[in-house]
């Protein structure tokens, strides 16, 4: 019975630079490029673009310094007295996306997701009918009609995140949200694909999961009292939180704990936020941490 390696990338916005800084000690150290050590890689939102960006070949190291030179480009800091970007932030977008934009054109120019090296899921959520919405490379033959899509389209389409970018609409196509609305830990994304269109038993599925940090959860006394201003911020936390929970255990309860791996640190609340680019030095931190105490578990994973 033949392997099925599965990498599955949180989303996180800036935080995604953790997982990158991951997967480039580990290839340093192994000697080996991420997109060879994985058949299928599944991503969200800024884990999406780390997975379109492993699949197509890049060393996570190139990957890396692309989110040192661009992320402060595509979140920027402003001043709190900075009052015309605070009345923005409330009935626009809070970023734009062309930094973001650019971004991925200098990556991905006019690649095309049928372009891949391995298998590639992304999620993203459409605008238009609340379903979801999943990229795909054409690797079933019912699949005919992402493999031409552009690379760049898929990546905005699963980072359009409300309330920091606004929805992508691709030309001539559907008007699409981030997938993190749904899966933000698209780790059973990948899974369900693996079983299903690529049918595989779930004997043969080694899956490493990586997010971009967790922090202890616990309400409030504002959030106690139930109310929208004490549950305005935290709500959206949990929500991410709860679906990121269920995900990992029911991909651990599905598989085993010799078959599945997930790498999140836990790091101290309010330090890092999905768009504090000032942050990216101490997570590349994190991230080579990380690597260097469980780079054993990935070998025993991927290796047997």
């Amino acid at each position: 019975m033949s392997t099925l390696r599965i990498l599955s990338i949180d989303g996180g916005g800036v935080k995604g630079v953790l997982p990158a800084a991951f997967l480039a000690a580990i290839e340093r150290t192994t000697g080996v490029a991420t997109v060879d050590r994985f058949d299928l890689i599944v991503g969200t939102s800024t884990g999406g673009i780390l997975a379109l960006a492993v699949a197509f070949g890049l060393p996570a190291q190139e990957i890396l310094n692309l989110y040192r030179k661009h992320g402060p480009k595509i979140f920027p800091r402003h001043s709190l007295l900075d009052v015309r970007y605070w009345v923005r932030g409330i009935v626009h977008a809070r970023y734009d996306a062309a930094p973001l934009r650019d971004a991925l054109v200098e990556v991905f120019g006019e690649e095309e997701l049928g372009d891949a090296r391995v298998n590639v899921v992304i999620p993203a959520t459409s605008g238009e009918t609340g379903d979801v919405y999943i990229y795909k490379t054409p690797h079933h033959e019912t699949f005919v009609v992402d493999g031409k899509v552009r690379i760049v389209d898929v990546a905005l389409a699963t980072a359009a995140a409300p309330t920091f970018f606004r929805p992508h609409a691709p030309l001539g196509g559907t008007t699409l949200l981030d997938g993190g609305l749904w899966a933000n830990n698209p780790v059973m994304v990948g899974v369900v694909e693996a079983l299903t269109y690529l049918n595989k038993p779930r004997e043969s599925l080694r899956v490493l999961s990586l997010g971009c940090t967790a922090t202890p959860k616990r309400i409030d006394e504002h959030a106690r009292r139930g109310g929208l201003l004490g549950w305005a911020r935290p709500g959206i936390e949990w929500l991410l939180h709860c679906q990121s929970v269920s995900a990992t255990k029911q991909a651990r309860l599905l598989l085993g704990k010799e078959r599945f791996l997930r790498i999140q640190p836990e790091v101290p609340p309010k330090v890092f936020t999905l768009d504090d680019a000032r942050m990216i030095e101490p997570l590349i931190a994190i991230g080579n941490e990380m690597a260097r105490k469980r780079i054993a578990d990935v070998k025993l994973l991927l290796d047997h």
